[in-house]
């Protein structure tokens, strides 16, 4: 169906012209205007495929109207309809590229001769469009690719060939910064344009940007020389508070080292991976360095809170050697942090302890437990204040059994998994609602997914995800777009993506050679 025009001072010329079109049967969707301004007016906001306008109209006649079409619509095509059918409206009209004169009284003939020429006209432009369309898909599926390959390169592969190009292309001789771009809910599924948008508006610097999960992306800034860090995190943090405006969403960013090359860019994303599992322990949006040592000073309290609060989830499920890796990462980030007092930081670490002390089974005895805080009070320096919490927590759960610390983790786990096998075609299902449920603070609820499953719930969602729609491909006729939705993903370009990026090839070709 293709959308037409109709322009002319007499409503009575309107309807004929409406009912000649209705009555051959042309696929056409009519719309009416009384003069030229209404038509403009129509056209600020109404797409239209053809236009057949009047000459003689009050306001602004129809070779007003058609020079206004030629500026600002440059794709409609004009027919002129008029009584005066004299040489001088003719040829003011072909200068215009108009593509007919249609005289009136209209001629059967001659109006059928009329239509199906732009109706043609109209045939070719669709073709052309669509043509347009699978070449950009094309591009971009390459470019994606590309990305994908440079991205997650394993140490012991070679860069396609493909990759190396476009690194060369798009980066040769640059320093390439990563930016990891991540949420607790989906996001950038519904939210990708918006976000490289507002990007494109407040980073200064050259910047690719590819969309790895539904609350994941990958931002590449690239330049002659490295970017500053505190120019990136003031331009990240600025970039944060737009979108929390616009989205009601936080985001969060990691940023990895300046890389040069494929394989550093590869492990620069790696170490920015690691390390944005910061954003678990913190409700609101922040910006964490990879480097070691470096973490923006506005997010230290907030990060040392939110590992508190994940510290005593682990002891609360007697995940002891969970809760002794924690530590290192909170003492990491305490060495940063010169405004928390000796004080504090030994009741922290002694208020732990104390709960894990009544976690561990058997539970410490009295005398027991008040050695364990004793030795805390008296540590001289943090890094033997660390050593020491880090053994004791090691020791309670050496003297914790198996089965009864890891029964409720397992169970959580399994409840998780249930829960996506029953709602993965929801497009809102996050690991937050999840963890939720499952009566878990989203840190450990990741934590001990991974632990248990040896992938992140986030993936785990995904790959089921996929799962579901290769069945789907395989056995199925249905439109990949509709495939997309029925198995959860919040758009058809996204599911794209991340079908292509999982394995190597989009879902219609994939359907191709399975079917």
């Amino acid at each position: 169906m293709y959308r037409m025009l109709i322009v002319d001072d007499e409503k009575i010329e309107r309807t004929g012209l409406c009912g000649l079109v209705r009555r051959f049967g042309y696929p056409f969707e009519i719309f009416q205007a009384a003069n030229g301004k209404q038509a403009v007016q129509l056209l600020g906001h109404t797409e239209v495929d053809v236009l057949i306008t009047d000459i003689r109209m009050p306001l602004m006649d129809g070779l007003e109207l058609t020079d206004w079409v030629r500026t600002n619509r440059p794709a409609v095509h004009v027919v002129i309809a008029s009584a005066y059918g004299d040489f001088a409206y003719a040829q003011k009209a072909i200068s215009m590229q108009v593509r007919d004169y249609l005289l009136k009284p209209v001629d059967l003939a001659q109006f059928q001769t009329m239509m199906e020429h732009v109706q043609a006209l109209c045939e070719a432009d669709r073709q052309e469009a669509d043509r347009a369309r699978e070449l950009e898909e094309y591009h971009r599926m390459k470019r994606e690719q590309a990305l994908w390959d440079l991205l997650f390169l394993p140490p012991e592969k070679e860069l396609t060939a493909e990759a190396a190009a476009y690194y060369e292309a798009g980066f040769g001789g640059h320093w390439v910064t990563p930016v990891l771009a991540e949420t607790h809910e989906p996001f950038f599924g519904t939210h990708e344009e918006e976000f490289t948008k507002q990007l494109a508006e407040l980073w200064p610097w050259p910047c690719e940007v590819l969309v790895t999960e539904e609350n994941q992306a990958v931002a590449l800034v690239h330049g002659a020389r490295p970017v500053p860090d505190e120019a990136l995190e003031a331009a990240a943090l600025k970039l944060l508070e737009k979108l929390r405006r616009l989205t009601r969403r936080e985001v969060f960013f990691t940023v990895g080292p300046p890389a040069q090359g494929p394989r550093q860019l590869a492990a620069s994303v790696q170490e920015a991976e690691e390390r944005s599992e910061y954003k678990f322990f913190a409700d609101a949006g922040m910006v964490v360095f990879s480097k070691e040592g470096y973490l923006a000073a506005a997010n230290l309290n907030t990060v040392v809170d939110g590992l508190t609060r994940s510290l005593m989830e682990d002891i609360h499920y007697a995940a002891f050697e969970k809760a002794a890796g924690r530590l290192e990462l909170l003492f990491k980030t305490l060495e940063q942090n010169h405004s928390l007092s000796v004080l504090y930081v030994k009741n922290l670490m002694a208020e732990a302890l104390r709960k894990a002390a009544g976690k561990a089974r058997p539970p410490l005895t009295a005398d027991e437990r008040d050695e364990v805080l004793r030795a805390v009070m008296a540590a001289p320096s943090l890094y033997e204040l660390k050593e020491h919490a880090a053994a004791q927590l090691r020791a309670m759960g050496e003297r914790t059994g198996d089965e009864e610390r890891q029964t409720a983790a397992h169970r959580a786990v399994n409840e998780a998994i249930a829960m996506i096998r029953e709602q993965y075609a929801d497009p809102a299902l996050s690991m937050e609602y999840i963890a939720k449920k499952t009566y878990l603070s989203p840190s450990y609820f990741s934590a001990v997914f991974k632990a248990e499953t040896g992938e992140s719930a986030t993936h785990f969602l995904a790959r089921y995800r996929l799962e579901r729609a290769r069945e789907l491909l395989e056995g199925t006729n249905t439109r990949i777009a509709d495939i997309g939705a029925r198995v959860g993903f919040s758009s058809a370009s996204y599911f794209v993506t991340v079908f292509r990026g999982a394995y190597g090839m989009s879902p219609s070709q994939y359907r191709e050679q399975h079917a």
